[in-house]
């Protein structure tokens, strides 16, 4: 039994814990609101000997930016007769052949693509000697945006390369010969996606604040007489019952958004992306009301499964544009398999927080106080990102 000396001994470190919780928690939720619309661009190239022919294509607003314009009034249709559209995204890469650079050749073409939406600019690249070894230098690139991704596209003799690029790649090296697939990073974009969305994040904080926490077996009929308040007692789960909660409503939620995200890719699925991403943020105002209402409530798993299936669209929204238009299965299984290495990583840390966060307050304070405020900041944040996303253009 603990003294009074003992309890406010320990008041100051559960504080310290329930704030980090909650700092943590806001900080999740605070990032901007497309949290699958990433800032993701295309390169693909058509290797032939001392001739590349090149076009990578990217955001219109991202171009705006990048070329001194508003980004908000980004479009294609006003961005193609900028005359710094073109020079301004043929300096992105850098292209070198056997140590020598090449050069551009002729004019560069600009076209809108996918709506007006983005924008893909097209150009040829002479090299002094054969293209047997291709240096790609992004380091411009990155410049603008280290966060940024690439998917790189190579085509040649005997050739067929895919892979993406990211900062840590700003010098690449592609040899032509055998085809290769770089799987590896297929499988880090996953990775960085899941942990880039904050509102996948949310949704994933809503059903593990409910899974360390339940009701406690109801006593005796004459104690529930004298005392009522026993019938609604709560605690907090041993980590192997919140372990056993966590992994029954994340295996239905991974399993639903692993098949979706298959068949929109794969185009045997497809829902306005508007519809979709509206629908994710409201996902996520429910989780958290129904974890404020009923942390233990039976069927949650049903309900994760459902909002899983609409989470697998958002996913496959940013990237089935990007996958090869063959052999895409290895690209999209490393993509699946890193979204869930990144989303069990999360989880192994967030549980665990939860589960001393909630031993340290204790069950009654954690159920009402530090439950109730994160579950509020989601549903804010639920309801300002759904009324952004459904006025989006």
């Amino acid at each position: 039994m603990l003294t009074r000396g003992a309890r406010s001994s320990r008041r100051p470190r559960a504080r310290v814990a329930a704030s980090a919780v909650v700092a943590l928690a806001l900080s999740v939720v605070s990032v901007d609101a497309a949290a699958h619309q990433t800032s993701m661009k295309e390169l693909e190239l058509e290797v032939s000997p001392g001739l590349i022919k090149a076009e990578l294509v990217a955001r219109a607003d991202d171009v705006a930016s990048a070329i001194g314009r508003d980004r908000d009034a980004g479009s294609a249709a006003l961005l193609l007769g900028d005359l710094a559209l073109a020079p301004t995204v043929t300096s992105w890469v850098r292209f070198e052949a056997g140590g020598q650079a090449c050069t551009p050749s002729g004019r560069s073409i600009a076209s809108a693509r996918r709506e007006g939406r983005w924008l893909a600019v097209s150009w040829t690249l002479r090299c002094p000697v054969p293209t047997r070894e291709l240096r790609l230098g992004f380091e411009t690139f990155f410049l603008l945006d280290a966060s940024h991704t690439l998917v790189l596209r190579v085509a040649g003799p005997g050739t067929r390369f895919d892979t993406v690029v990211t900062a840590e790649d700003a010098s690449l090296l592609v040899r032509l010969g055998a085809p290769t697939r770089r799987w590896r990073a297929w499988l880090g974009l996953g990775v960085a996606h899941i942990a880039g969305g904050a509102d996948h994040l949310c949704f994933v904080l809503a059903l593990l604040l409910g899974a360390v926490i339940s009701r406690r077996a109801p006593g005796p009929a004459s104690a529930r007489a004298a005392s009522p308040r026993l019938a609604i007692e709560w605690r907090m789960r041993s980590a192997r019952e919140a372990a056993t909660a966590a992994t029954w409503l994340i295996t239905s939620f991974s399993i639903a958004h692993s098949l979706s995200l298959a068949a929109a890719t794969l185009g045997w699925l497809s829902l306005p992306s508007r519809l979709v991403e509206t629908t994710i943020s409201l996902s996520i105002g429910y989780a958290a009301i129904e974890t404020f209402v009923r942390p233990d409530r039976r069927g949650r798993g049903l309900w994760a499964l459902g909002f899983g299936l609409v989470h697998g669209l958002g996913f496959a929204g940013s990237l089935q544009d990007f996958l090869p238009a063959e052999n895409v299965g290895i690209p999209l299984m490393a993509f699946n398999l890193g979204v869930e290495i990144g989303q069990l990583a999360i989880i192994a840390v967030t549980l665990p927080a939860l589960l001393l966060v909630g031993n340290r307050l204790g069950a009654r304070r954690y159920r009402r106080v530090l439950l109730p405020a994160v579950s509020l900041a989601m549903i804010l944040l639920s309801a300002v990102w759904s009324v952004e996303r459904a006025l989006a253009g």
